[in-house]
């Protein structure tokens, strides 16, 4: 059975209980329930696929597609009741999602996982394992991993710079499994790039991201291309009434990009009256203190630290006041 968004209030219900049973509620859901009612329907798609045994769910696994760039999609929701594993019903599920994904025109479908048996079905049904990453992506035309990245970002186009919507749910995974030069691409967020750390979140990336709006207390930006590619992230988070922290990167080939990025987050910051901002920084990353640099930022001399990759680097703050 395939469901399509918006689901009725009621299936929505059913299905959310289902997946905390399975999943646990500790944690935010990656897709909130309001995503399968049609908060995003303006946006993404999202299809359910699902068996039923008695009446009751026994197996789930979804796709969410943006509707402007059909070729990209997320997979997630995989569940099975404990009665019913053993029988396939995942397996069969996945296949069918991803061969109805592939017959639309999908080119890249990527999913997280960080269970190994779980690793060896997705591989047999063509997903493939991004290096630096528990995530895995089906690519249509067999291609590798990186052989897909290297491709996707390769060729430059103009790009404009937007408050970030749920069109970037999905395709901020590539940018963000991307390894980039700078170890710390965001600390506002707490992430770091694949060459030096292990990102283990997929689904759960424009969630990470989408905290820092919380109670109207921060905001983030994309840089897209005409075709819909995520370049670039930048973001601002309020410390206190006249203090905010902003930070940002984009793709190599997308540097051009970053001075505007970071200039939306500063002033998203003036107009909330925030009289100075910072941006931490890793030591490491010395091209990136210098960007920040050219635009006026000076060195505090204040230090901290960040943690990624089992060790503890040295981080430095870059502060400018702003009207």
């Amino acid at each position: 059975m395939k469901l399509m968004a918006p689901l009725d209030t009621a299936t929505a219900d059913e299905l959310s209980e289902f997946w905390k049973c399975i999943f646990g509620s500790e944690t935010d859901p990656d897709l909130p329930k309001d995503v399968f009612t049609g908060s995003e329907s303006f946006y993404n798609t999202n299809a359910v696929y699902l068996e039923k045994e008695n009446g009751n769910i026994a197996s789930t696994c979804g796709v969410t597609k943006p509707i402007k760039i059909p070729g990209i999609g997320g997979f997630g929701e995989v569940a099975t009741d404990p009665s019913h594993r053993k029988k396939g019903l995942a397996t069969k599920l996945c296949e069918i999602a991803v061969n109805e994904f592939r017959n639309d025109g999908g080119e890249a479908l990527f999913l997280g996982t960080g269970n190994p048996s779980a690793a060896r079905i997705y591989h047999r049904l063509g997903w493939r394992k991004i290096p630096g990453t528990s995530v895995m992506v089906n690519i249509t035309n067999s291609n590798s991993p990186e052989e897909y990245l290297v491709q996707r970002f390769n060729a430059y186009e103009d790009c404009k710079i937007d408050i970030t919507t749920p069109t970037a749910r999905i395709p901020i995974i590539p940018l963000l499994v991307n390894p980039h030069d700078w170890h710390v691409l965001d600390a506002n967020v707490g992430m770091y790039s694949t060459r030096y750390d292990t990102q283990n979140s997929c689904m759960g990336l424009y969630r990470r991201y989408s905290y820092i709006k919380m109670d109207g207390r921060g905001e983030w930006f994309t840089s897209s291309t005409k075709d819909g590619r995520v370049v670039g992230i930048s973001s601002a988070k309020l410390i206190n009434k006249e203090t905010g922290q902003i930070d940002g990167f984009a793709h190599a080939k997308f540097q051009n990009t970053w001075n505007e990025l970071i200039d939306a987050a500063i002033k998203w910051m003036s107009a909330k009256g925030v009289k100075k901002v910072s941006a931490i920084i890793s030591v490491e990353d010395e091209e990136k203190q210098a960007k920040f640099s050219q635009i006026g930022f000076k060195c505090s001399g204040k230090k901290g630290k960040f943690e990624y990759a089992c060790r503890e680097v040295d981080s430095l703050e870059f502060v400018m006041g702003i009207c």
